[in-house]
């Protein structure tokens, strides 16, 4: 949210340019309704920049779509035809080169060596109970991962399998680090959950809090069986 109208206060690294080269992505995307059937759908134009002012500063900026300080993504050199379909107040707009589209490619780029590992510690935190980087959310060159070779490793094997994340936690469960006891021998407690030699006891996230207490309760199963008599009973009026 910094990043929206200014470059971040404390991390050198989280730029202004950032956020408004993602949002280069997405800005020429609106919301369609049709006017017959009052249905919505995403459009998107084939114009429209990006420019940002700085709170700061006044500081004025310019950005085609990039990923962090990637290369920008230019738009092709324009053609007869703009448009698919050209939008208009019934016809959603599907523009011959969509920003939108070149987000996923861009994302998951070979280039693009933040996203495989940001995914990969999001994973290892999810399976280890802490991640490589801690906060999840805070991954920098001044907040360095506590293991940086078995985080490029486990960034690079998530690529390369095309970030087929159930093969990826279907190794991490097998390993040595994911099968430990929660019990430390001689290392103090603190030093080995920082070093992963001791499994962490994980809590339940506040929505597995939630599910567990409604089926705890009882909650769940009722509404299983008032659905399903609900089904039953539509099925018979057919």
């Amino acid at each position: 949210e910094c990043a929206q109208c200014h470059n971040h206060p404390v991390v050198d690294a989280y730029l202004q340019r950032h956020f408004h080269g993602l949002r280069a992505f997405l800005d020429r995307s609106y919301l369609f309704t049709d006017p017959k059937s009052k249905k919505k759908s995403l459009g998107e134009k084939a114009e429209g920049d990006v420019t940002f002012t700085s709170a700061f500063d006044d500081t004025k900026g310019k950005t085609s779509p990039r990923i962090l300080d990637l290369p920008e993504i230019f738009d092709p050199k324009e053609t007869a035809k703009q448009y698919v379909t050209k939008p208009g107040k019934t016809a959603v707009g599907v523009p011959k080169y969509s920003r939108r589209q070149q987000l996923g490619n861009a994302v998951t780029s070979k280039d693009n060596r933040a996203f495989r590992l940001n995914i990969a510690n999001r994973l290892w935190a999810a399976m280890m109970g802490r991640g490589l980087v801690e906060p999840l959310d805070l991954a920098h060159a001044a907040n360095p991962p506590s293991h940086p070779g078995l985080l490029d490793l486990l960034g690079d094997q998530l690529h390369a399998r095309d970030y087929d994340m159930r093969w990826f936690l279907g190794e991490l469960a097998r390993t040595r680090v994911y099968q430990r006891s929660s019990r430390p021998k001689q290392q103090s407690v603190n030093s080995a959950r920082r070093h992963f030699a001791v499994g962490l006891l994980k809590p339940l996230t506040p929505e597995q809090y939630a599910w567990a207490t409604m089926e705890a309760t009882g909650f769940l199963q009722d509404a299983r069986t008032s659905t399903l008599a609900k089904l039953k009973s539509d099925a018979k009026k057919k």
